[in-house]
């Protein structure tokens, strides 16, 4: 595999603190209540859950998330 390949595929997740989070090359919100943002990536379901959640900003390909976080999860796609 090519490393450009590689990066273009990745999902980079930052958190700067319990209160926010930034993940990139996500595909799609798929869920966004005040207790819990989901959103779909290449291999993974990524499910923040938390209180007072909101999506301060997207663009095609980069989300940012606000709130109290208390679980992150990945869930593996099927197929």
């Amino acid at each position: 595999m090519k490393m450009k390949e590689y990066i273009a595929y990745t999902n980079d997740i930052v958190i700067s603190d319990a209160n926010s989070m930034s993940i990139e090359n996500f595909k799609a919100i798929t869920e966004c209540s005040d207790v819990l943002v989901s959103v779909k990536a290449k291999s993974y379901l990524i499910s923040v859950w938390g209180s007072g959640l909101s999506v301060e900003y997207y663009s095609g390909k980069n989300i940012y998330i606000v709130g109290c976080f208390e679980k992150i999860e990945f869930i593996k796609a099927k197929g």
